[in-house]
């Protein structure tokens, strides 16, 4: 696979840490409550933190590879890979046949 503006690559890049800093940003805005049912809720806490951090790292790493893919792949990505079309083969011992433009 190649890109044809590799350049543009290095731009397109750094993109994908924009989810990073936006959670990152997100996480500094919390403010402490506190309440009669806070005890509860930290110990609620306590015992899922594992998952819940779990969760929200995979939606991080989500978001960057959607703006990975934009870059790269995108119609109007910012490098534009192409594909070498005679690279491209079909599964093995299948009858699919393509016509190579």
């Amino acid at each position: 696979m190649s890109f044809l503006f590799p350049s543009l690559l290095w731009i397109g890049i750094p993109l994908i840490a924009v989810p990073v800093l936006i959670h990152l940003i997100n996480l500094r805005r919390q403010q402490r409550v506190r309440w009669a049912a806070m005890q509860f809720l930290l110990v609620s806490q306590k015992q899922n933190r594992r998952w819940i951090l779990f969760k929200q790292l995979l939606l991080l790493a989500a978001r960057m590879a959607a703006v990975a893919v934009l870059v790269a792949f995108g119609s109007d990505g910012v490098a534009r890979a192409a594909i070498d079309r005679t690279s491209v083969r079909t599964w093995p011992g299948s009858n699919t046949h393509r016509r190579m433009v």
